[in-house]
């Protein structure tokens, strides 16, 4: 474990200023749309710090403490995560596996599809995606159960969008 994740695991929380909510309003999914709001895929990136350490969900022994994203997500995603850590502390953000990182920059096609994944504007952000599988629903999911609920909604204040609650699964 990094110098980094000793020190929040221990309580030193690393807090930053919290940015203003995004707009709750995002453009229809469709290839045009995301280019008009976002620019063509893969630009505009930067890098998003997290307050804590995150683990990267396939292999758990390795940490990262920032991730690539589009501009327009970095201080929301930043604001959000530093809410969690307020709201949960390290230790319980931990223990739900709300520090374990699945991605979220990644030129891609959606899965079975033709499409461009929102991923390839680096929009998207997958958390626990071994526990809140692509097709995992409301019965199913991890982050459908009450300690989560917190959770869901300090990232819908910043203005993202959870698919389970929105669609019901995902």
């Amino acid at each position: 474990i990094s110098d980094y994740a000793w020190q929040v695991l221990q309580g030193d929380d690393v807090l930053r200023p919290v940015e203003p909510a995004i707009s709750p309003a995002w453009p229809a999914t469709d290839g045009q749309s995301l280019v008009d709001e976002y620019g063509e895929p893969g630009t505009n990136q930067v890098r998003a710090s997290a307050p804590y350490p995150l683990r990267i969900a396939w292999d758990t022994g390795q940490f990262i403490r920032s991730f690539q994203c589009h501009e327009a997500i970095k201080g929301p995603a930043e604001g959000a995560m530093n809410e969690v850590l307020q709201a949960y502390g390290a230790e319980r953000v931990n223990d739900l596996g709300l520090d374990l990182f699945g991605g979220c920059f990644n030129h891609r096609k959606v899965r079975g599809g033709k499409r461009l994944s929102t991923h390839s504007w680096g929009i998207a952000i997958d958390w626990d995606p071994a526990n809140n599988p692509l097709r995992a629903n409301h019965t199913t999911a991890r982050f459908a159960a009450d300690q989560y609920a917190d959770w869901l909604d300090i990232w819908a204040a910043y203005g993202f969008m959870n698919m389970g609650r929105a669609k019901d699964f995902d």
